[in-house]
Order: C-alpha cells, then sequence, then structure tokens
C-alpha cells in the first residue's frame, strides 16, 4: 500500500485474442496471476481492479516506483475490437486524473519502458505508432481531453446540456428539511444543479425514481423554488430539493385526497407566461405540473 502516487504507467496488454478485452482481463486478476495493474481499457468500458493506493505488479522495476508508486492503465488491444476508441478511452482516463489530481501529463505520464530495467518494448503498440496513435499523438490526445474538461464547470465535468434556471418563487409549502445519510428519490424531471454557474444539467440517463443517498447539504442562492441543494452519493451530482420527493413528505397530492374528479379545478395557462407555479383555486396549487392540496390544521 502506498498512497504516496506521482503518475501513471501506460501499458498496452500485448493479448491479440479477441475475447481479451477489459473484462477479460478483470478477471484475470480475480485469480492468482503473476503481474497486477489498476485499470484495464477496451473501447467500451474501463474497469478498476485495484485502488490507486495499491501497489501493483506491473512496471517491471520490483521495489522501484514504477511499482510502487504509480497507477497502471493496461490499454486492450484484442482483435475485433476498436484499437483507436480503446486508446481514446485510456486517454480519457488519464485525462481525468490529471484533472482531479492537478497533474501535467508531460511529466506525469509515463511508458512501462520507463522504468523496466530490461527497456521492455511496452506499451509496443503505441510505441510502434498503431493506426497512427505515436507517444506523442496519445500524450496529446490526453492533452486535448484535459481542456476539454477545464472548459466545464468542476460541477458539470461531462459538459452536460444545460438550462437556464428561473429567479425564485416561494413554494405554497416549505419542503421538509433533509440531512446527511437520509436516502432520499428523484422526481420526473429531475435535473442536475451547478450551484457554480447556477444552472441545472440533463442527466445522461433517466433518473426518475431513482434513489440515493445524500452525501452533502448545501445553501443555494435561492433559485426557481429552491434554497437547498443536496448532492447524491451513487451520481455525485447536486440536486434542487425541489426535485426530491421526500421534500414533500408533508404534501398532499390532490389525486391522494378523497376530493371528487368533478369537483376539481383545471389549471388555466397563460400561454404567453413562462409559470411553472400557479394557483388553481383557494388551497390548491401546481408545482412542476402536480396538483397539491394545502390541508388545513
Amino acid at each position: 500500500m502506498n498512497d504516496n502516487k506521482y503518475g501513471i504507467t501506460t501499458h498496452n496488454t500485448g493479448n491479440v485474442d479477441p475475447r481479451a478485452t477489459a473484462q477479460m482481463h478483470a478477471n484475470l486478476q480475480s485469480r492468482v496471476y503473476g503481474a497486477s495493474w489498476h485499470w484495464q481499457v477496451d473501447d467500451k468500458e474501463a474497469i478498476q481492479s485495484f485502488e490507486d493506493d495499491v501497489s501493483c505488479w506491473h512496471a517491471s522495476d520490483g521495489k522501484g516506483p514504477g511499482n510502487m508508486r504509480t497507477i497502471a492503465f493496461e490499454g486492450c488491444i484484442n482483435r475485433g475490437g476498436n484499437y483507436k476508441k480503446a486508446m481514446d478511452n485510456m486517454a480519457k482516463l488519464s485525462a481525468i486524473y490529471c484533472y482531479l489530481k492537478n497533474w501535467d501529463p508531460l511529466l506525469m505520464i509515463k511508458q512501462h519502458y520507463d522504468y523496466a530495467p530490461n527497456k521492455k518494448n511496452c506499451p509496443a503498440q503505441i510505441r510502434a505508432g498503431k493506426e497512427g496513435i505515436t507517444w506523442g499523438i496519445y500524450l496529446s490526445m490526453i492533452v486535448n481531453h484535459i481542456n476539454t474538461l477545464r472548459g466545464t464547470s468542476r460541477y458539470n465535468p461531462k459538459g452536460l446540456e444545460t438550462f437556464e434556471v428561473k429567479g425564485y418563487t416561494s413554494p405554497k409549502l416549505p419542503f421538509k428539511e433533509l440531512k446527511v445519510g437520509d436516502m432520499v428519490t428523484i422526481e420526473n424531471g429531475g435535473k442536475w444543479y451547478d450551484p457554480q454557474k447556477e444552472v441545472e444539467m440533463k442527466p445522461s440517463i433517466d433518473v426518475t425514481g431513482k434513489q440515493a443517498k445524500i452525501k452533502q447539504v448545501k445553501d443555494i442562492k435561492d433559485v426557481s423554488h429552491s434554497k437547498v441543494a443536496y448532492l447524491l452519493e451513487d451520481f455525485n451530482s447536486w440536486i434542487l430539493e425541489e426535485h426530491i420527493k421526500e421534500a414533500k413528505s408533508d404534501w398532499v397530492k390532490v389525486e391522494d385526497t378523497e376530493i371528487n374528479k368533478d369537483d376539481r379545478v383545471e389549471a388555466e395557462i397563460d400561454k404567453n407566461v413562462d409559470k411553472e407555479f400557479y394557483e388553481v383555486k383557494d388551497g390548491q396549487f401546481y408545482l412542476d405540473g402536480v396538483l397539491y392540496e394545502i390541508k388545513k390544521a
């Protein structure tokens, strides 16, 4: 174990078998094997076998700095796979590490060749410039991905589509205060929130109905109907309180009451006014397309 890591060692697997994907190499490490590495990357995914603070046996230098203090990436070269995409995925993963750790890729990313006393020809395919990706071009790919990351907000590193958040309108009922450790449910239409740029972002997957644990609570500048945002542990993303089902657990939906359907008042929406939040009759109000009723104590 050594958490004093100072870079990445880049490898190619050397295995051209069509089955030699990232998953196959991860499976290999689940058994007793004479070598070990942290990440394996192919054209579809990257799989981590060991945490970063584990010293793996990959750089041919015994207890030298390669094995003891660098994170090993194995890039797959399996026949039938998309080699260029696999190398781009490995470059993206390298860029994420450099971005998060503030590493200079030209100093912190090395080849297996650099540590091996016998100057092992690895990563062989990159060193040979396979499909036009030389070592210099590979490093430039990493730099380009780092620049992409730096061009986004730290709360939106994936560059998700953003939406302007409307000015604050106080809800007719207060939201319930939630705390770190609470399990919550994301409501339909829920978006991630960027407290730095004060915009919302469309999730890359449908998160409606998904549950997650609150990791952090943040008081934010009042926006939309919210004054609080929650960091969800399983998504590592912030979300406004108005998109959390449990924040409205004290609210009563009209369809959940005993009010006769015939007695309900249809909402009248002014198409020329951009409003999500409007009253329909005394004691009822809409929020995010849901009709609620204020119950008297």
